[in-house]
């Protein structure tokens, strides 16, 4: 498709051209995260499995992590899912990295420890 509109892009009307151009710009940021997936995922079921044998947790979590990867591009087209793509593929950046700085700064701490039973109801 990028193909396709690059051609368009050439032999469009000059003010076509601005449209279909702002279309690139978007298929040339997705290529982008496609590029990512398409090294990571082999990556990370190549670790998966070598160490299936070893390392059964490992090789889980790399199965897991490998398979995540590729989910964004489901979701994204689900159109009732609330989401900022593709004007912002960073949002969840601003809720992502707060949320992991409180938890590791909680993670072992003796009031964690005495929370945790009462969010239970014990």
């Amino acid at each position: 498709m990028y193909q396709l509109f690059q051609g368009a892009a050439q032999s469009a009307p000059p003010e076509a051209q601005r449209i279909i151009r702002q279309g690139l710009l978007a298929f040339e940021n997705i290529m982008l995260m496609q590029i990512r997936v398409g090294i990571l995922f082999p990556l990370f079921v190549g670790i998966a499995l070598m160490a299936r044998k070893t390392d059964s947790g490992l090789h889980k979590r790399m199965m897991f992590l490998a398979t995540a990867l590729a989910l964004p591009a489901a979701f994204n087209r689900i159109d009732w899912l609330p989401q900022t793509y593709p004007e912002s593929p960073l949002i969840w950046l601003s809720v992502l990295v707060p949320s992991a700085i409180l938890i590791h700064g909680l993670w072992g701490t003796a009031w964690w420890h005495a929370t945790a039973p009462r969010l239970v109801g014990l």
